[in-house]
């Protein structure tokens, strides 16, 4: 991998998971099993192979179920738990990070499952002078109807049956350089959105990183069954190209 050790990185597992109903009643959603590990783990390993030795996760919710979990593992990078005492939004928590001062910071969901290579991330970021990178990853919505199409007189057009539609959807992953850090208050809540757009106001460069590779965020249960069973297909492919004496 390439190393991009001068690189911290946050990861942000303070969330409720409300939408995962009964499955986080006692588990934060970073620890949901995804294969025979939470998806925090898998997280943290990307990082890892990217070549990132400075980890922050910032927590609320359950948090000493994920204190003791870090506690326990095997970690390759220096991780630090920041808790925080109220919620601090989706950045919030980068106002605590005193490295972010220094050098970029990859902020990253723990609710997401992804081969995206960081190391790429980080090159195009730099590659474009961009004060911010925001990594997006296709969505496609099906509408389930007939869209009509009529001109400005109401007149008919023509009819889509079921017309597929594709979105760039901001994929939980964002690069930031020191100017945007600046803008994160040491102590209130702050949502990225609001980030970005402040930095874009004040003239600061902010891009937009395609994600070609796996990505899927876990929002509601059937996505966590759908990342299983794709976690599952992936393992057993692999065992198939190492049978085969494909590396």
């Amino acid at each position: 991998s390439t190393e991009i050790g001068r690189v911290s990185a946050l990861v942000m597992a303070g969330g409720p998971g409300s939408r995962l109903g009964a499955l986080t009643r006692s588990t934060p959603k970073p620890l949901l099993p995804v294969g025979d590990r939470p998806i925090l783990d898998h997280i943290l390993e990307r990082l890892e192979i990217a070549g990132i030795h400075s980890i922050s996760i910032s927590v609320h919710y359950l948090a000493e179920q994920i204190e003791s979990f870090v506690a326990g593992r095997n970690n390759i990078a220096s991780i630090r738990v920041l808790r925080e005492k109220e919620r601090m939004g989706t950045v919030g928590a980068l106002g605590r990070m005193p490295e972010a001062s220094q050098g970029e910071v990859l902020v990253v969901n723990a609710d997401i499952m992804t081969n995206a290579d960081f190391s790429a991330f980080e090159r195009f970021h730099h590659w474009h002078g961009h004060d911010a990178t925001i990594a997006v990853a296709n969505y496609e919505m099906l509408v389930p109807y007939g869209v009509v199409r009529h001109n400005d007189d109401g007149l008919f057009l023509g009819i889509d049956e079921k017309p597929r539609q594709t979105y760039l959807a901001a994929a939980g992953i964002y690069l930031l350089s020191p100017q945007f850090a600046a803008l994160v208050p040491p102590d209130k809540p702050m949502d990225m959105p609001e980030l970005l757009n402040l930095g874009r106001k004040i003239g600061l460069r902010v891009g937009v990183f395609p994600i070609h590779e796996y990505w899927a965020d876990i929002g509601r249960p059937n996505d966590l069954e759908n990342a299983k069973r794709d976690h599952a297909e992936a393992a057993i492919s692999a065992g198939r190209r190492q049978g085969d004496g494909v590396e």
